[in-house]
């Protein structure tokens, strides 16, 4: 998932400063959406790098106190201390790049491009 995203971002990047080199009018709001781009790719590998802490840690440090006798069963990481520990702000981290991401972009194309729709009404 994170190579995935960085790839992406790299395109998305390439491409907005490639439009944006050929188009006067898109250079201002093409600096402006960039970093949020960036933030929400930072942040949702961020996340993902956070999960693969939880993950091992928890099979660093708690599986061996659960490992099975014969009657037993190893515990399910989702109830390991290292996620209960790690959840919240894997949580947070994923919102919070899945909103830059999805709703940076158009929210800076209609501030962008507010001067056009205020002009269009008159």
């Amino acid at each position: 998932m994170r190579d995935r995203i960085l790839v992406g971002y790299l395109a998305a990047a390439a491409a907005l400063i490639g439009y944006a080199v050929d188009h006067e009018a898109i250079k201002a709001p093409t600096a402006f959406i960039l970093p949020f781009l960036a933030l929400g790719a930072a942040v949702t590998i961020t996340q993902h790098q956070d999960q693969i802490v939880a993950f091992n840690q928890y099979m660093a440090l708690e599986r061996w106190d659960h490992l099975p006798s014969p009657a037993d069963h190893i515990m399910n990481f989702d109830a390991s201390h290292a996620a209960h520990q790690r959840m919240p702000r894997m949580l947070w981290m994923n919102l919070t790049g899945q909103l830059t991401l999805l709703c940076g972009p158009p929210v800076c194309v209609l501030l962008s491009n507010y001067p056009f729709l205020r002009t269009a009404g008159h």
